[in-house]
């Protein structure tokens, strides 16, 4: 169950940091003017980057899932 637990892990790291990249790679940075614009702009990008995490946890549940049966 270790190995299984493991493998499942490191489908949830590759799975978040590909889902959090791509959707990254999607949002365009704006013409940055002043703060406000700055602070947007991030907070787009960690909500992609939340979305991206989410996606590596239903990888690793998958995985585990899978290797149960």
């Amino acid at each position: 169950m270790k190995a299984s637990l493991q493998r499942a892990l490191y489908r949830f790291l590759r799975g978040a940091v590909a889902g959090a990249f791509g959707a990254m790679a999607m949002i365009v940075p704006p013409n940055i003017g002043n703060y406000g614009e700055l602070s947007t702009w991030v907070s787009t990008l960690v909500i992609a980057g939340i979305v991206g995490f989410i996606t590596g946890g239903l990888l690793a549940l998958d995985k585990m899932y899978r290797d149960i049966q």
